[in-house]
């Protein structure tokens, strides 16, 4: 590598460093601000004015149709990412990790308990899922998780559409 290029590589080091910590600091997860920073091709400030404001019809279908969806695709895209994103907003996962009170352990105790005593030839993925149905959930994780599939959609339909 050149004197130049490791020089262009230590400004644009710089640039997504830079790019990433405001990502944060508009309040996106650091795991999606890393991915973003890096895409120069996606303003910065238009990332950041939609977490702020939430993103305007016009925008997301403008988005995706950029992305190389129809019109039609884009407004089932754009209404099940709403749905999508409102019912992550608004509720919790069904067991929260909050406090660990002595209850709340004991109730998910019989839950896990209860799942584990189902007939295995019946219900074998609930009897091996006892656990994690039962343990309490992140919220923050729940949320990240749950976004993170509903990108991960959009993204492998895209795909299929180059």
């Amino acid at each position: 590598m050149t004197a130049a290029e490791v020089q262009d590589r230590r400004e644009l080091d710089l640039v997504e460093s830079w790019r990433r910590e405001e990502l944060e600091r508009a309040g996106y997860p650091r795991d999606a601000a890393e991915r973003l920073a890096p895409r120069l091709d996606i303003d910065l400030h238009v990332a950041v004015d939609l977490l702020r404001g939430g993103c305007p019809l016009e925008v997301a279908l403008d988005i995706l149709r950029g992305g190389g969806f129809s019109p039609t695709e884009a407004t089932q895209i754009a209404r099940h990412a709403l749905s999508t994103v409102t019912n992550l907003v608004s509720g919790e996962p069904g067991v929260v990790a909050r406090e660990e009170s002595g209850e709340l352990l004991d109730a998910r105790r019989r839950a896990r308990l209860f799942l584990e005593s189902l007939p295995p030839e019946r219900y074998p993925r609930l009897v091996e899922a006892a656990t994690p149905l039962s343990e309490g959930v992140d919220p923050d994780a729940y949320f990240a998780f749950g976004l993170d599939l509903l990108l991960a959609g959009i993204e492998a339909m895209a795909a299929r559409k180059r």
